[in-house]
Parts: structure tokens; C-alpha cells; sequence
């Protein structure tokens, strides 16, 4: 009976050491996958940490944090390795103390990244800094300037910057003339067309109705040596130079001829190919003829042809004047021209011949001093 009793209580105890060992293995094995796979995820984690870092370009800085990181996983995956062997609870424990220790870590190092970034230089903030330096280093004078360098050739130039209606004007004894300024900063000519001596030239801005006030004022002496040169210039009126369609005309209508033969071959011209353009009743204000445009479309008023004329002639070396004031040929205010000619000045006017010849009536070309009553000489 002993023995029956004896081999039974030999069998339930090595059942329970089976048992048990079954059960302890269980644990560890929990211990070690848990253990791993807290590994494994924090060896991803870790691995994206990394190649965000080599994607920014971290500094140094980050480089040392990694360092630090690593010798705190050391230290962690020793406590790991001691908590082996201890129940589910314990075991639970650390980690969860691994994992915020790790959280911990990652959190420091996302901290010194963003401190790194924003202490990068900031490629558009330098480019915007670069434009800004740029611009300033090119700001504009806008300052009112008048240049008189070409005064004894019989013309000079003003400019000015601004928004509000701008005046030039030229005195010399009791004359007085007045021109419309741009306020685009540009230099626009102007003439001395008076004779020598003493010239006030002012730039006036307005202070509202007809009401100007002074900006800058510069006084001249002119001593031309060749009175007529002031009737070669291009002036805000008679605004030409050699690119344009107009003047390369003139050139190859007269290419060789005497001033005669000049005069007579652009007058021939205008004549016959420019027309008045009676639809045109009224002028805004400041209106300045614009050559090109008259040449381009073949048509024009009183204004427009005597600058047309006056600056072909001008171009191939003829004196000449544009004139205003009032013909017994034509109702209100006219233009016309003066070419220089055989040691005098003669009366030409275009508009009124191109309106005859277009009527079928016959033309000549120089008309009586009788008949035309000056204003103004530019």
C-alpha cells in the first residue's frame, strides 16, 4: 500500500514539475518575443529616425544625439535582460519603462532637429535679401533736372518724376513760351529757338486749376555760332531720330541732291501721300504729333504735317521751322513751315496743299507772307 501511495505522490509531483516548467517556459518565451518585437519596432522607429535625418541633412549635433540614444538602448537592453525570468507583471513593467524612456529619447532628438532647421540658412529669405540690396542700390532720382549742355546749338533738355501736371517754361526778355513735361523721369528736348542770350528755363508743378508752382529754375547764356543750327534738333514737337521709317525716307528720297532738290522731293511726298484727316475736330489737351504715326498711317491734321515736314528736312541737313497762328487760307488756329532757302526763309504748308491737290485744284508750293500771321516759331 505504501508503495502504491509512494509511486502515486512520486507521480503528481513530477506532473507538477512538468507542469510548472511548461508554465515558467511559457513565460520566458513572452518575456523574449515580447522583448524582441519591442526591439524590432523600436530598430524601425529608429531606422525611419535615421533616414528622415539623412534626407534634412542634419547637423553634427544630430550626430552626437544618436551617440547619446544608442548608449541609453544599451543601457536599456541590459535592464531588459535582468528583468528575464521575472512574472508577467514585472515583465509588463519594464516595458513600458523602455518604451517611454525610448519616447523620451526620440522626443529630445525631434526637439534639436527643428532647433537645427530653424538655424539653416534660409535660401528665399537670402534671394529676397539679395533683390532688396539690389533695388535699393538701383532707386531712381526723380529729382527735377534740366541739362542746357546743347544750349548753343539751340536746345536743352528737362526731366522730372511725378504724378501731378507738370509745366516747362523758357523766358528770354518778353517772350515767353510753355510746354507740356511728362512726369515719367524721361528727358524730353525742348527749344532755344529766340536768339542769343539770356534764357530762364523753369520746370513747374501744379497746385491745382491753372495755378503752378516752381520745382527748379536755371538761367543760360546762349552764343550760338551758326544761328540756323536750332533748326536742325529734334524737340518734343519735331521728336525724330535715324531708326525711324520717316527719316529713312527722307534719306533715300534725297540721297545726293541740292537743298532745292531736298525741299522740292519731301514737299512731292507729303502731298501726294498724306491726306487731312478732317474727322478730327477737336485735339486733347497737351497734344504733341508723333511722326511715325502720321507716316505710318498716311494721314493727319495741320499739326501733324508741318512736324512731318519739318523733321524729314531737318534730318537731311534743311533748316526748317514749324510755325503757329492763323492763315486767311484756312479757318482757326493753323500750322505750317518756314524752310531756309537761298539765304531767306520761305512759307510752305503741306496740309493746305494736300487738301487742293486732293480737290483737283493746282498747288504752289511757297505761299505770301501776306496770307499767314505767326504766333509761334519752333
Amino acid at each position: 500500500m505504501r508503495k502504491i501511495i509512494t509511486i502515486l505522490l512520486i507521480m503528481a509531483i513530477s506532473s507538477f514539475s512538468f507542469v510548472y516548467a511548461q508554465e515558467n517556459y511559457s513565460i520566458n518565451n513572452n518575456n523574449e518575443e515580447s522583448f524582441e518585437n519591442h526591439i524590432e519596432a523600436s530598430g524601425k522607429l529608429e531606422q525611419n529616425i535615421m533616414g528622415k535625418e539623412e534626407e534634412n541633412k542634419t547637423i553634427e549635433q544630430d550626430e552626437k544625439a544618436n551617440a547619446t540614444e544608442m548608449n541609453e538602448v544599451q543601457k536599456e537592453d541590459k535592464l531588459v535582460d535582468q528583468t528575464k525570468g521575472n512574472n508577467s507583471n514585472g515583465t509588463e513593467l519594464n516595458k513600458k519603462s523602455v518604451q517611454a524612456n525610448k519616447e523620451k529619447t526620440i522626443n529630445v532628438k525631434t526637439e534639436k532637429k527643428k532647433e537645427s532647421s530653424s538655424t539653416k540658412p534660409n535660401n528665399s529669405t537670402k534671394e529676397n535679401t539679395a533683390v532688396q540690396v539690389k533695388e535699393e542700390s538701383k532707386k531712381v532720382d526723380g529729382s527735377p533736372k534740366i541739362d542746357t549742355s546743347n544750349a548753343n546749338s539751340g536746345s536743352f533738355k528737362a526731366k522730372y518724376l511725378s504724378d501731378i501736371k507738370l509745366k516747362v517754361m523758357v523766358v528770354k526778355g518778353s517772350d515767353r513760351y510753355t510746354y507740356d513735361l511728362k512726369g515719367d523721369n524721361s528727358y524730353q528736348s525742348f527749344p532755344l529757338q529766340l536768339g542769343d542770350g539770356l534764357y530762364k528755363i523753369s520746370i513747374m508743378e501744379n497746385i491745382g486749376g491753372n495755378e503752378y508752382k516752381y520745382v527748379l529754375t536755371k538761367e543760360v547764356e546762349v552764343k550760338s555760332s551758326n544761328p540756323n543750327a536750332k533748326y536742325l534738333t529734334s524737340v518734343q514737337m519735331i521728336n525724330w531720330n535715324n531708326s525711324m521709317a520717316a527719316i529713312k525716307k527722307a534719306k533715300s528720297l534725297t540721297k545726293g541732291l541740292s537743298d532745292q532738290k531736298k525741299i522740292d522731293k519731301i514737299y512731292n511726298y507729303i502731298v501726294n501721300n498724306i491726306r487731312y484727316d478732317s474727322s478730327i475736330t477737336k485735339l486733347p489737351s497737351g497734344y504733341i504729333p508723333n511722326i511715325n504715326t502720321t507716316y505710318s498711317s498716311k494721314k493727319g491734321i495741320c499739326y501733324d504735317f508741318a512736324s512731318l515736314f519739318a523733321a524729314m528736312l531737318r534730318s537731311v541737313g534743311v533748316p526748317t521751322k514749324l510755325i503757329k497762328g492763323e492763315s486767311s487760307n484756312v479757318e482757326g488756329y493753323h500750322a505750317w513751315n518756314e524752310v531756309y532757302i537761298n539765304g531767306k526763309w520761305r512759307i510752305v504748308d503741306t496740309s493746305y496743299d494736300s487738301q487742293l491737290k486732293a480737290g483737283g485744284y493746282s498747288i504752289s508750293k511757297y505761299k505770301s507772307s501776306k496770307e499767314y500771321f505767326k504766333s509761334k516759331q519752333y
